[in-house]
């Protein structure tokens, strides 16, 4: 597999998360070029278009999900790239929301409505334009202990974590998921993370400190490892 940054900056290109992380990878300093993944105006894909698309391949259940345009969504906040999320905006509002191909006509590609009032506030936020009821749909996060499904608490935290970089509520139920999330897997420092931001906003939860010396080529080794350590217990 791939760890090191190609001509875009993009990492595990091998694979079909690469614009998540890649943009996570860019959010924190270093250099990448997200745009290499956007294949038209607010049209994404999983990887730059240099590779084999990951869908038509038949290495994906579609051509983009939700969780990659997070991560673009951390790009461009970092990055203050306004025209990024307006014209992702624009994709979808003449989409009806429906962002690319995949399963099921497209189900995983589908905006929700925590995802869309994100976006609306990051263009907000960069000075574009004001798009008032979006910003104030309604939001629910989930948890859960399925070890096949971790990354769906990978996810949640990473989102609610960028809804608190920016002043956003994220509500009692998201609050109390990320307590939840810091109860149940005290060693993961991306929860202790989020909930540090909590703390630091509200007051509502009270952290250690975050775990160091994690040196691995795995895109999220604590994630990975405890799931390894549950399935062979």
């Amino acid at each position: 597999m791939r760890y090191l940054q190609d001509q875009h900056g993009f990492v595990l290109t091998d694979h079909c998360d690469s614009t998540l992380f890649s943009g996570l990878l860019g959010a924190s300093g270093y250099r990448v070029d997200m745009t290499a993944a956007e294949v038209g105006p607010g049209h994404w894909l999983r990887r730059p278009t240099s590779y084999p698309e990951c869908w038509g391949c038949g290495k994906s259940r579609s051509t983009i999900s939700r969780d990659m345009l997070l991560g673009v969504y951390w790009w461009a906040w970092a990055n203050k790239d306004r025209g990024v999320l307006e014209r992702m905006w624009d994709y979808g509002v003449s989409h009806f929301w429906l962002m690319c191909r995949g399963r099921m006509f497209g189900m995983d590609t589908v905006m929700n409505p925590a995802m869309i009032a994100t976006l609306a506030e990051l263009i907000y936020r960069l000075g574009g334009k004001n798009h008032w009821f979006a910003r104030r749909l309604p939001t629910w996060w989930s948890v859960t202990e399925d070890p096949s499904k971790y990354y769906v608490n990978r996810l949640t935290a990473l989102h609610l974590g960028l809804r608190l970089a920016l002043g956003m509520p994220v509500g009692l139920q998201g609050s109390r998921n990320l307590a939840k999330m810091r109860k149940l897997w005290p060693d993961n420092p991306l929860f202790a993370w989020a909930c540090r931001h909590i703390a630091a906003a509200r007051n509502l939860v009270r952290v250690d400190t975050i775990p160091s010396g994690v040196h691995s080529a795995d895109e999220y080794p604590i994630e990975r490892e405890f799931v390894r350590a549950q399935v062979n217990v």
